[in-house]
């Protein structure tokens, strides 16, 4: 059968007007509405300096340049608040572009900052919540995945080379709990006015610490006697949230927390020499900094039983250090915020990012967080102002700064997903594609 042949129809000069009055419906309504009023003012004021005073048309003129007034008045609102609505259409677009990029390039790049093996799920944006644009939904807990022989053999035997590392090292290592996101699947729904959402469902389930550590967290090492890395001998390598399910490793749920104080200075700890942190990440000497960073545990559920990786971040903030509604906390969260929802290709790990503004100034964090230091396995604390435009934090995010380093690309893309949340995609772009003058640096 011959294959049909096909031709693209060019569309005409008044196929194309249609489409472009069609796209910006809005803004042509709005047009003719402040050329309607502004006629009608022009014809109002001829029509006042034509009467006479104190007769029923002079009243009368009056009263519709008042109406034209107010009418005009409204319009103008109407135009700034327009004007504020395409800026945030257009920021979208960005952001969904943007998304897809790091999917192709197989890394987060805004300006020039790079932050390896993150794939965009979902951000937040000036100041709302990534679940503001999208909803999430946890489905019920399914078994756990099945690891193949192969695999199985790979962590019996790495597993006992790393616990007498640890014990050497007098490090905590064990096969705590964890969760495994063995199902991941994306829908578009539509909402209330009819406008498409998207909706992601995700499927959890048990799992343990040590298939973890053992395989995905070391994914460019070669294991047993196959000198191949085990990124190639477990694939398909992961491009995509979906991509979890077809995972012959476990894909282990990570969350992420900044810290952010009440005179608005970002939290950073600076990582103890530990067998899982210490090492792992090229510093050059710098002193290797990180954010709450915390494993979600099968506890970590709403009130209704769902994997809630709200929760493992409350966890993680009262656990590490000492922030939450326990009495024993330091200080209250006054507010926790969902900043994003991304892929780590390195580790073939599903990573949730928030935001927690805390009740404490940093002295007074600085002063309390003694009694917490050793639940984050941290040296010191360090802060520097949560405002993009300081140098020190652009140098920090683009991986320039003299003392300090992020100490993983998951720091890394918490601290941009709680940055875009602060200041919106425009602002973050044009502030990191500026040149950053060291000699500004102060802390």
């Amino acid at each position: 059968m011959p294959t049909p042949s096909t031709r693209t129809i060019q569309p005409g000069a008044g196929d194309r007007m249609r489409s472009w009055l069609t796209s910006r419906s809005a803004f042509v309504r709005l047009v003719m509405w402040v050329v309607a009023i502004v006629a009608t003012l022009g014809a109002s004021l001829w029509w006042y300096g034509s009467t006479e005073p104190d007769t029923f048309s002079r009243e009368a003129a009056i009263a519709l340049l008042g109406a034209v007034v107010t009418l005009l008045s409204a319009a103008v609102v109407a135009t700034l608040a327009l004007v504020q609505q395409l800026r945030r259409a257009r920021e979208v677009e960005t952001l969904t572009r943007f998304a897809e990029d790091s999917r192709r390039l197989r890394s987060l790049r805004v300006g020039r900052m790079e932050i390896p093996g993150i794939v965009v799920v979902a951000s937040g944006n000036n100041h709302l919540e990534w679940t503001d644009r999208a909803d999430v939904e946890f489905g019920d807990w399914a078994a756990e995945r099945p690891l193949d022989e192969e695999v199985r053999q790979v962590i019996d035997a790495r597993i006992p080379g790393f616990v007498e590392e640890a014990r050497r090292r007098k490090s905590p290592f064990s096969d705590d709990p964890a969760v495994d996101l063995v199902d991941a699947r994306v829908e578009l729904r539509p909402d209330a006015s009819g406008k498409r959402r998207p909706v992601y469902r995700l499927t959890p389930a048990p799992m343990t610490y040590f298939p973890f550590f053992a395989t995905a967290a070391r994914l460019d090492d070669a294991a047993l006697d196959d000198p191949r890395p085990l990124r190639e001998r477990f694939g398909p390598d992961v491009r995509s949230i979906e991509d979890v399910a077809r995972l012959r490793l476990n894909a282990k749920v990570g969350v992420g927390t900044l810290v952010v104080t009440s005179d608005d200075r970002l939290v950073l700890g600076v990582r103890g020499r530990t067998m899982i942190a210490g090492g792992d990440e090229r510093t050059d000497g710098r002193s290797a900094v990180h954010v709450v960073a915390e494993g979600a545990m099968p506890h970590d559920v709403d009130r209704k039983g769902r994997f809630d990786p709200l929760a493992t971040a409350r966890r993680g903030l009262m656990e590490e250090v000492g922030l939450g509604g326990d009495v024993r906390a330091i200080g209250w969260v006054r507010q926790l915020v969902q900043t994003g929802f991304f892929l780590d290709q390195q580790r073939w790990q599903p990573c949730f990012a928030n935001l927690a503004h805390i009740d404490l100034s940093w002295d007074e964090f600085a002063t309390a967080a003694t009694t917490a230091q050793d639940r984050w396995e941290v040296e010191r604390y360090v802060s520097l102002p949560f405002h993009i435009e300081h140098p020190g934090l652009r140098l920090l995010l683009l991986g320039q700064h003299p003392d300090l380093a992020l100490a993983s690309n998951h720091a890394a893309a918490v601290l941009w997903f709680g940055l875009l949340y602060r200041h919106g995609f425009t602002t973050m772009r044009d502030m990191l594609a500026r040149p950053v003058d060291e000699k500004l640096l102060v802390s």
